[in-house]
């Protein structure tokens, strides 16, 4: 009975572990979101922002762009992108 229960067990584990980083991360980009909102009185400017910012933090988390490759001046930005970088390894070393 327990080599069936094992598997099962560690699947619901692993399941639910992945779908705690998700949520994590959606609450943590939700306030990032309404964070820049805030920040901006019209929603079309700060939509602009958002969207460049976020892409710049996706690009710059260490996957997309290798840390040696980045270039010097922007560096800093994968070091301040904790948000973003240690859930999505979280969940490559999770997932492999």
């Amino acid at each position: 009975m327990y080599p069936i229960l094992i598997p099962h067990v560690s699947w619901l584990f692993l399941c639910s572990v992945f779908f705690l980083f998700i949520f994590t991360v959606a609450l943590v980009m939700k306030a990032w979101f309404r964070a820049v909102a805030a920040a901006f009185g019209d929603p079309a400017p700060a939509q602009t922002v958002a969207g460049l910012m976020l892409l710049t933090l996706v690009l710059y988390t260490g996957y997309t762009i290798p840390k040696p490759s980045m270039i010097g001046a922007l560096k800093w930005i994968s070091y301040i992108n904790v948000s973003i970088h240690q859930p999505l390894e979280s969940l490559v070393l999770l997932m492999s």
